[in-house]
């Protein structure tokens, strides 16, 4: 399960970094969002190496994902270090990160598959595994994000504004992606040996990782368009850990369903 969140999460840090614009984001910021992505797709090429093959039989591809990842990850820092400052062609900058994007995701499902959190082709707890830790990924991001401001003080407010945004539209998702994921497996969790654990762990799923998610969303946004970048930082730490524990539980739902 581990090895699942921490692929999912990798994933979302790289979307995360896409959707800032590039020359409007101070370069030792970048540098260390780089270097948290790349150490994250070096965790995720271990457990791919030493997970055991299981049942769905797609170890392969976690590894070439995760070593996709890592490797492109690198590329991309190693494109950093060459300008030598912030990067000023956004294009190029982002289509850079996609390798390592599709890299992460690959790895994601693979690993999602090996650990039985889903079917290779489950498409609704797919959708449900990957918005919640887009959350996750969002307000990892956006929380980092805000320390840079204490730095950087001339750093305008369009990166920040951009990554809570997308927290936000996340947040929804995972609304509509968790009322699906619900809907689908309540008769089956109900009446499972473990009925009444795994019921409580889905309202600890809704209530922390959806519903908290969504008023987070609301208050970052608030703070955010008042240009306070310190209270945005706040918030987006709770948000933090409070989707975390959402996710993992989430992840102890479909083993349990």
């Amino acid at each position: 399960m581990i090895p699942t969140v921490l692929s999912l999460w990798t994933a979302a840090l790289i979307l995360a970094a896409i959707v800032m614009p590039p020359p409007k984001v101070a370069w030792a910021f970048w540098r260390f969002a780089i270097i948290l992505v790349m150490a994250a797709c070096a965790c995720m090429l271990l457990f791919a190496l030493y997970q055991p093959t299981g049942g769905a039989g797609l170890r392969s591809w976690a590894i070439g994902g995760s070593g996709l990842a890592l490797l492109a990850g690198a590329t991309w820092l190693a494109l950093l270090l060459r300008t030598g400052g912030a990067p000023t062609g956004g294009v190029a900058w982002r289509a850079a990160a996609l390798p390592a994007l599709g890299g992460a995701l690959c790895g994601a499902w693979a690993l999602a598959a090996e650990n039985r959190l889903m079917a290779p082709t489950d498409v609704v707890a797919g959708a449900a595994l990957l918005s919640a830790a887009l959350v996750v990924g969002f307000a990892t991001m956006a929380a980092a994000l805000g320390h840079a401001y204490l730095t950087a003080k001339a750093m305008p407010i369009d990166p920040l504004r951009r990554v809570v945004a997308g927290y936000g539209l996340f947040a929804i998702a995972q609304a509509a992606a968790s009322a699906g994921v619900v809907l689908r497996f309540w008769t089956r969790w109900a009446d499972g040996y473990a009925g009444a654990f795994t019921i409580a762990i889905v309202l600890m799923y809704v209530m922390i990782g959806v519903v908290a998610s969504l008023v987070f969303a609301f208050f970052g946004w608030q703070a955010v368009g008042v240009r306070n970048t310190q209270s945005t930082t706040g918030i987006m730490y709770f948000a933090m850990v409070m989707n975390f524990v959402g996710l993992l539980s989430l992840c102890f739902v479909l083993v349990g369903g």
